[in-house]
């Protein structure tokens, strides 16, 4: 398991085809490894660094330590699990039920806030990371919406 202490990384997951595909980028003091640390499975997911990082390996006994010495840690602990399962289940409906173009969409809304401020700027090539297309879908869709004024 490793606790992330600075940089900028994201958890990413390969499919069949061997594309990547982004699940989440991590802020410093997040932690990632802990599901193989509970239940000795291999990893499920990568941490690629997006630029220089720093962590800390903890060892699988000493994380166990670490979540049973407290019963708040342990809550605390239990309450992340329960929101990465939100995630992951929310995640694969997107990937099984939407078609490109709208997991396009979906990403592109993902991108501004209540307020229509844009809150970061993506490349074609994460795009489709983060929604599970080529990049060329990324473009022929982003295209289409400027094509009909909806960008």
């Amino acid at each position: 398991m490793c606790i992330f202490l600075e940089g900028r990384m994201r958890i990413t997951f390969s499919s069949l085809e061997d594309e990547i595909i982004s699940y989440r980028e991590i802020i410093p003091h997040d932690y990632f490894g802990w599901l193989s640390a509970i239940d000795g499975g291999p990893r499920l997911t990568a941490a690629i660094a997006l630029e220089p990082s720093k962590a800390i390996v903890l060892k699988v006994e000493d994380f166990r330590k670490v979540i049973l010495s407290d019963v708040h840690i342990h809550e605390n602990f239990m309450k992340r699990v329960g929101g990465v399962l939100r995630r992951y289940t929310d995640r694969i409906l997107e990937l099984s039920l939407l078609s490109a173009h709208q997991r396009i969409i979906q990403e592109l809304v993902r991108q501004f806030d209540e307020n229509g401020n844009h809150l970061k700027i993506l490349s074609h090539e994460d795009f489709a990371t983060w929604t599970g297309t080529a990049r060329e879908t990324v473009t022929r869709t982003l295209n289409f919406l400027e094509k009909m004024a909806l960008l």
